[in-house]
């Protein structure tokens, strides 16, 4: 019995596949920016992507995922500011900000 809407029983994994796919892609993007090498990018990637821990663990919970991809965004942004060697906008400052709020 559903206590709200009307959903199918697939909508649970398919959100649990969005929010994987966009941690892996996030840290591939996050690690070509550290590395500036795409292929030791796509290797971290796809050792967290067919990772046992991960996948088993990607199966049967969202937050561990979500948490993931927020700890990867959030160390990308860390990263970008604390590089000197590009100018940082004001933007990734607020960004800051608003992640470790």
């Amino acid at each position: 019995m559903m206590l709200v809407g009307s959903g199918s029983l697939w909508a649970g994994p398919a959100l649990n596949i969005l929010i994987a796919a966009a941690a892996i892609l996030s840290l591939f993007r996050f690690a070509r920016a550290v590395w500036g090498d795409p292929v030791r990018s796509a290797l971290a990637a796809w050792v967290w992507a067919f990772s046992p821990t991960v996948v088993a663990t990607s199966a049967q919970a969202r937050q561990y995922d979500l948490l993931a991809l927020c700890t990867i965004l959030f160390m990308w942004t860390v990263w970008r500011c604390a590089d000197h060697t590009r100018p940082i906008g004001w933007k990734h400052y607020a960004a800051l900000a608003g992640m470790t709020s």
